[in-house]
């Protein structure tokens, strides 16, 4: 022995590892240390600075999550999981401006994902913008016409629009597919009243 120390390697994986497991237990405050320490140790992993955000925005802590949101987007701009994470930030924060602006970059880069019509449509009416939230729900019953949450998305844009037709047919696909929903429920009454 010649009186050198060596430290453990610090594995990424292993670090992204038990920083998931503390996710899935909740474990807010392990989980953030985690992802702290792997962009410590690698900070050119995207992984460590995008996944932290949903950890703050699930904890409610939404200036923090919108703080390393926006630092993260400086450095992966085109980074797919992260355009989500800032997208369900502004969500949670309720920006309608800011949320239709970031699901519609999600469209846009990742037209695969349900998630990016779904929550388009709705930032898009809650905007009062409701002819464009009917655009994006046409997008999204193309891409997804047997997705019953996308169908449910284009039932409640039809009712902020007042198109009672489009409502009620809408509604009653939803019903029909899962009849035990109370939203089709009540949005099939509303649009035959």
């Amino acid at each position: 022995m010649d009186g050198t120390i060596e430290y453990p390697l610090v594995r990424p994986e292993d670090l992204a590892g038990e920083a998931w497991s503390a996710m899935s237990r909740r474990d807010a405050d392990e989980a953030l240390r985690l992802w702290r320490e792997l962009r410590e140790h690698s900070p050119e992993r995207p992984d460590g600075h995008i996944w932290p955000i949903q950890v703050l925005w699930e904890s409610g802590r939404l200036d923090d999550a919108d703080a390393m949101a926006n630092a993260a987007f400086a450095r992966f701009p085109d980074h797919p999981d992260l355009l989500v994470q800032r997208a369900w930030v502004a969500s949670m924060q309720q920006h309608w401006n800011d949320v239709v602006q970031r699901w519609a970059l999600v469209r846009a880069a990742m037209p695969e994902r349900v998630e990016g019509y779904l929550c388009g449509a709705r930032a898009l009416w809650q905007a009062g913008l409701t002819e464009d939230a009917e655009a994006v729900v046409t997008g999204g019953l193309e891409r997804f016409p047997d997705h019953v949450d996308m169908i449910a998305e284009g039932a409640w844009t039809a009712t902020a629009r007042q198109d009672w037709q489009k409502a009620l047919l809408r509604w009653t696909q939803v019903h029909e597919t899962q009849p035990e929903r109370l939203d089709a429920q009540i949005g099939t009454v509303q649009a035959l009243g």
